[in-house]
């Protein structure tokens, strides 16, 4: 009976190695084809938002928003928004102290309200039809109508790499048909060079513009003119003269708009707004991958069943974007891998209240620096200023997220041997198991028979010319 069950425990751990065995020789072909490069889906790297480090609220009124936000020269921030229906720029510490505020006649200029630090160290403020610069310290040094005629509205500003500035927005004045899409470039003084429009026969508007690595414009908005109905995303690339190269929209037959656009690492583009077309019901946060030609490569929509909305976007440092907006009256982070995949998200605000995000930078600690607006009997109300500490990876070995593209070559150890090498362990720790158990039975002739196969593998492997060093160190 004890002959018996010896020899079932010998026949149970003879079928383990060989299956064991079989599974060791496919791994070079799944991790180390020398042509193709190799996918590895790498679970998110975190499960739950960074800390919030620190939180300010300026000013006191309902309809007071900070709308755009930028880390400064000196690791402080400065805000651009508005108080009491003036246009407003509040410079504050690396801490989110006050340092000092302005505020600028905003009669007529509507609130909604573009700035940014420029080279020289000062700022520049663009809201419906005015155009503000000002010094370091936030006095005002010109100012500039953009256009008397018609009702315009500039949305978006960026200082150019000549030293002036382009600014987007809508324009009735010479439109095709309600508004049209209104592109202004000026030199460093506010001084218009040109003015381009784009659109059809019903209303197009601009809300973001960046210049694009070849010189150029890139712009978002949403367009009735064309596309699958209602509003669509409506993306218009130019050249450095402002010339049309050309136009793309996305979205469905609902109401679908475009708020902010970069250019990403690969030369394509980032786009976020909000979807009605696609998503969990009513309005869902929108983001939108392209090429650097403007066609789709992915899209993705973050909310639940209430009105979600995404109003800027970045992609920070490991690839990966970061969206500022709102979630069912609460404002709303949203952290994506470089596939657009939720990573983590975070709130704020209570419930009762309302409170939206319009901007998001990401810092240079690596965490992320966030204005809006807040209104709740916990919170208070006013401009909102938030910053979120970095994340903390959870491992050190890999920073990157999913997914992951390594390649391999035939002449050097690469890291998926990594799994070849734990594969061929746990088969070389059963071997030496069973070599313990039937030590006494005689039968190491089996075993050494099986340990002769793996060296045979590894000698073929070695001659198709898969490089097998990682897993000769198992046999030293």
């Amino acid at each position: 009976m004890k002959n018996r069950s010896r020899k079932f425990k010998t026949s149970i751990l003879l079928l383990i190695i060989v299956f064991l065995t079989s599974l060791v020789p496919s791994l070079p072909a799944v991790f180390a084809s020398t042509n193709q490069p190799i996918e590895i889906d790498i679970p998110p790297l975190y499960a739950t938002p960074p800390d919030i480090e620190w939180e300010k609220t300026f000013s006191g009124s309902y309809t007071d928003t900070g709308y755009s936000v930028q880390q400064t020269n000196d690791g402080g921030f400065v805000i651009v928004g508005a108080i009491t229906g003036d246009v407003c720029l509040i410079k504050t510490d690396i801490s989110g102290n006050q340092m000092w505020s302005k505020t600028f006649d905003g009669s007529g200029a509507g609130y909604e309200y573009s700035g940014q630090q420029t080279s020289d160290g000062g700022f520049v403020i663009v809201g419906s039809n005015m155009f503000i610069k000002t010094d370091a310290s936030g006095n005002q040094l010109w100012s500039k109508i953009l256009d008397s005629s018609g009702d315009n509205r500039a949305y978006s500003i960026q200082q150019t790499s000549d030293g002036g500035f382009v600014i987007t927005g809508s324009t009735s004045s010479s439109s095709a048909g309600g508004y049209d899409v209104y592109l202004i470039k000026t030199d460093a003084l506010g001084n218009q060079q040109w003015s381009k429009t784009f659109g059809g026969p019903q209303s197009d508007w601009g809300r973001s513009v960046q210049q694009t690595t070849d010189g150029g414009f890139i712009i978002a908005g949403y367009t009735r003119s064309f596309g699958a109905g209602h509003n669509d995303v409506y993306l218009v690339k130019t050249d450095a003269s402002g010339n049309q190269l050309w136009s793309k929209t996305f979205g469905g037959s609902g109401d679908d708009r475009a708020y902010s656009i970069q250019q990403t690492s690969d030369s394509g583009f980032i786009i976020t707004g909000y979807t009605y077309s696609f998503g969990a019901g009513r309005w869902d946060v929108y983001l939108v991958k392209t090429d650097a030609s403007g066609n789709q490569m992915w899209s993705q929509t973050f909310g639940d069943s209430n009105e979600d909305g995404g109003f800027s976007v970045q992609q920070i440092t490991d690839g990966g974007f970061v969206i500022a907006g709102y979630r069912n009256f609460q404002g709303y982070i949203i952290k994506t891998d470089v596939s657009g995949n939720q990573m983590w998200s975070q709130t704020f605000g209570s419930d009762g209240g309302y409170a939206c995000a319009y901007s998001v930078q990401q810092t240079s600690d690596g965490g992320f620096v966030i204005t809006g607006h807040i209104s709740s009997s916990d919170d208070g109300e006013g401009v909102y200023l938030m910053k979120i500490a970095a994340e903390a990876p959870n491992f050190t070995s890999n920073p990157a997220t999913t997914p992951m593209s390594t390649s391999t070559s035939t002449s050097s150890s690469t890291p998926t041997w990594l799994i070849g090498g734990i594969g061929g362990g746990i088969a070389l720790v059963m071997i030496l198991v069973f070599i313990a158990i039937d030590k006494k039975s005689g039968k190491k002739r089996v075993i050494n028979a099986s340990i002769r196969q793996l060296k045979s593998q590894m000698e073929k492997w070695r001659a198709e010319g898969y490089d097998v060093s990682d897993l000769e160190d198992l046999f030293r």
